[in-house]
């Protein structure tokens, strides 16, 4: 293809040389060479210069080939010719020819579809189903008046149609009219007749059709009249024939059984399904007579082979188990599965005695034995739950030998603390004792502190 290249001072470095599109673009080119016989003096300063189409060599073309549907290449290799009509599925259409102002319609993956050229006043119309067609529009009641020109339709309402009285009746079937004239607003057609003929008909047996008219009419037996019952409600139902009927205000009797009217005593008696005594009888009596209870209560039921009841006021007694009737102090017993003892006898004691007095009695108060059985709640040693409570002094040991406890792995021995050099060497395995006397009373009073604010501590 044709190049255009520009540029000016031969020498200078400053020529620029670019193809049409700007790209590629090559600067300071001081001199440009091409191939014989494809430079060209245009005049006036301007040259054009041929270049070749690129491609298999010396600008020939060695083979052509197309995937495109409904196009064949014929001499690929030599004179390549293209041939036929491009489809569809390329973006073609599939047509050689189409007529001048036809329209076409789509077919799928086929070739378009030439419906034709419409007429004056033709338009397109779908057809479920189908392709749509040219047609043009058309009144079926001649109602409206349609004129077709060249690019447009003129509707217009025919001429006014003339009132009449209605002429059919309304009956059980649709009526298709045919006439030219309209029904006016104040008239109604009449319904139409059946087959009944009027007049009155009594207790009347009726035919009625689907739209709810009367097709068939007669009077039918004439209503019984009133009588009082004369049947009677037993075990089973009775079939009656009479013409007449029961009056609201009656009532049928209840049919006898063979019982004998009567009074009865602890009674016998035979019911049937309806729920009615069919033989009566008085009995024996089944109470028998009153007597005072013969068995006991005990661990085992009893069963009786009495005839006499036991009256509302007496009560059996309570069955005598083996247990020696008398006090017994820390007992040892034996219970059976209703609770009572099977087995008591006295214990050794609990080893304490039993209290038989208290004093001082406040909550929280711990106590200690003032007598061999009574207890003193002591207003100096109390425990809320949490802090354990000292008031006034607490003595440590009674000799050498006894130790006092509150930190460390190890009870520190008792010391008379009377001077500094009373006090115990530091030990370290005892968890760090204080080694000076101030430091070990102000270590004894932030323990008091703590064990009254608190309760820490172990005694």
């Amino acid at each position: 293809m044709a190049q255009i290249y520009t540029g000016t001072d031969q020498g200078s470095g400053l020529l620029k040389v670019t193809e049409q599109d700007g790209t590629p673009f090559v600067g300071n080119v001081n001199e440009i060479k091409v191939s014989n016989t494809t430079l060209t003096n245009d005049g006036g300063g301007v040259v054009s210069i041929t270049t070749g189409g690129g491609g298999g060599g010396a600008g020939t073309v060695t083979s052509v080939s197309t995937t495109l549907t409904g196009i064949t290449v014929t001499n690929p290799t030599s004179t390549p010719a293209i041939a036929g009509t491009l489809g569809v599925a390329s973006g073609g259409t599939g047509l050689t020819t189409a007529t001048a102002g036809s329209l076409i319609i789509g077919q799928g993956a086929a070739a378009l579809k030439v419906v034709g050229v419409a007429t004056d006043g033709q338009l397109v119309i779908g057809s479920t189903g189908a392709d749509p067609i040219l047609a043009t529009l058309a009144s079926a009641g001649a109602t409206v008046t349609i004129t077709n020109t060249a690019g447009g339709i003129n509707l217009e309402a025919a001429a006014s149609v003339a009132g009449a009285n209605p002429t059919a009746s309304i009956g059980p079937a649709a009526i298709n009219g045919t006439a030219t004239t309209f029904m006016r607003s104040d008239g109604a057609p009449a319904l139409a007749a059946t087959t009944v003929a009027a007049g009155s008909y009594t207790s009347t047996n009726i035919t009625v059709d689907a739209q709810g008219r009367l097709t068939a009419a007669a009077s039918g037996a004439a209503n019984p009249s009133a009588a009082n019952p004369t049947a009677s409600v037993g075990p089973a139902a009775i079939n009656g024939t009479a013409t007449t009927f029961m009056r609201s205000d009656g009532a049928p009797a209840l049919a006898n059984t063979a019982v004998v009217a009567g009074a009865y005593t602890s009674s016998d008696i035979t019911v049937d399904a309806q729920g009615r005594i069919t033989s009566a009888a008085s009995g024996a009596g089944g109470g028998g007579t009153g007597a005072n209870p013969t068995a006991s209560v005990g661990p085992t039921a009893i069963n009786g082979t009495a005839t006499t009841f036991m009256r509302s006021d007496g009560a059996p007694a309570l069955a005598a188990t083996s247990v020696a009737a008398g006090a017994y102090t820390s007992a040892d017993i034996t219970v059976d599965a209703q609770g009572r003892l099977t087995a008591a006898a006295n214990g050794a004691g609990g080893g304490g005695g039993v209290i038989t007095g208290t004093a001082n009695g406040v909550n929280n108060r711990l106590t200690t034995y003032s007598a061999a059985t009574t207890l003193n709640g002591e207003a100096n040693l109390t425990f809320d739950g949490t802090n354990l409570i000292i008031t006034g002094n607490m003595a440590h040991g009674v000799n050498a030998a006894s130790t006092l406890g509150f930190y460390g792995t190890t009870a520190t021995a008792q010391v008379t603390i009377d001077n500094a050099a009373g006090i115990p060497i530091a030990d370290p395995g005892l968890g760090g004792q204080i080694g000076t006397v101030e430091g070990l009373l102000n270590w004894a009073n932030s323990v008091q502190n703590l064990i009254t604010t608190t309760g820490i501590g172990t005694v």
